[in-house]
This record gives structure tokens, C-alpha cells and sequence, in this order.
């Protein structure tokens, strides 16, 4: 997580520093067609395993290159992907 927040920007998910989050956004093709690639990753450690493992998810959200970065729907759909990732519990499972 450290490597994270030094190189890559990583920063507390809503504030809460059980889930850092980092976004890129890259220009690639799809298609042949010339896209805008969002990137969201969220990593949170695995309890138990003392910091040394760690759950990534990874949204990834495609636009037009001429659809601005504040674009209403792309705001709302980070600020889903957002919130959906805020509610992660970790559950005992027995066994």
C-alpha cells in the first residue's frame, strides 16, 4: 500500500483508510476507434494476513476522447463505483 500511495497517488476511499483508491486514465483504441480508458483501482488488506495481502478491485469506465473528464454521467458512475466499494465487509466464515 505504501509503494501505492508514493507512486501512484493512491488516496482513503471517502476518507476511510481501510480502502485506498488510485484512478489513471490512459488514451487507447478500441475497435480501431481512438477511447478515453478510466481506470479505478481500490485495495483493501485481507484480515488476518497481517498487511502482506490485499483484495484490488478494479473498475474501468470507457468514454469518447471528446467527452470532457467532468462529464455527468462518468462523475456519477465513479461516484457509484465509489460508494458500492465503500460497503465492503469483511465476514468471519467458519470452518
Amino acid at each position: 500500500m505504501r509503494t501505492a500511495i508514493r507512486s501512484d497517488g493512491a488516496t482513503p476511499l471517502l476518507g476511510d483508510k481501510r480502502i485506498m483508491r488510485v484512478e489513471r486514465e490512459t488514451s487507447d483504441t478500441l475497435d480501431g476507434e481512438p477511447v478515453l480508458t478510466t481506470t479505478i483501482a481500490y485495495l483493501t488488506p485481507i484480515p488476518g494476513s497481517g498487511r502482506r495481502r490485499a483484495l484490488l478491485l478494479t473498475a474501468v469506465i470507457i468514454r469518447p476522447p471528446d467527452a470532457p473528464a467532468d462529464d455527468a454521467p462518468l462523475l456519477q458512475m465513479k461516484a457509484l463505483f465509489d460508494v458500492c466499494v465503500s460497503t465492503l465487509t469483511w465476514v468471519p466464515v467458519d470452518g
